[in-house]
């Protein structure tokens, strides 16, 4: 699967930097992330502070397990808009990834304050709140993402297992259920493990 662009993307208004940009777009759709990661910089050298850029940029080098300059990319978009809820999830995931479960933490209170009706932005907040410990705000953040999203599957799915983990195997039976309905992807003639820990 390809890379999507950004919803927050607003393309440049030079000329040169936009047809750059456009192709990155087109690259990251076709799976050419590196060939989208070059369009960007070209970009960049001719729009040097265009928030969406650098977002779109970071969001290549994230695909590309490039988390540190991904993080660069977005601390230097979020420094141009402070707006750009992406980036801030953007940086919150990659640093998850580099185990700064804080400051991931950290980043997606701050996109879900911009942009609270991203039920995506719940999920990923759900899981690093596990990590830390968290099963209350996390289930709180997984409830918040099916309410946001209710045919969401993978919603379900993840609240399964999250209620697996708290020994609530009921609930994560019913909501594994749920998924299953909503996509066939989730169904199995044989519980999973998750559900009673064997």
């Amino acid at each position: 699967m390809g890379l999507i662009p950004s919803k927050f993307a607003r393309c440049p208004k030079n000329k040169q930097a936009a047809k750059y940009f456009r192709e990155a777009q087109k690259l990251g759709r076709e799976c050419d992330i590196d060939g989208s990661i070059a369009c960007y910089s070209q970009a960049l050298v001719l729009d040097p502070l265009n928030s969406s850029i650098y977002e779109a940029r970071g969001t290549s080098l994230f695909v590309k397990r490039r988390y540190q300059q991904a993080i660069n990319d977005f601390d230097k978009s979020i420094s141009i808009d402070k707006s750009n809820y992406l980036s801030y999830s953007g940086r919150g995931y990659a640093k998850d990834f580099l185990n700064d479960r804080r400051g991931a933490l950290q980043d997606l209170d701050t996109a879900i304050r911009l942009c609270p009706q991203d039920s995506n932005l719940y999920t990923s907040r759900s899981d690093v709140r596990l990590k830390l410990g968290d099963s209350a705000g996390a289930l709180k953040d997984a409830n918040k993402a099916i309410s946001l999203n209710p045919n969401n599957a993978w919603f379900y799915y993840s609240r399964s297992r999250l209620l697996a983990q708290t020994g609530d195997s009921t609930s994560a039976l019913r909501d594994l259920r749920k998924a299953s309905s909503l996509n066939s992807r989730f169904k199995s003639n044989r519980v999973p493990r998750y559900i009673y820990g064997n």
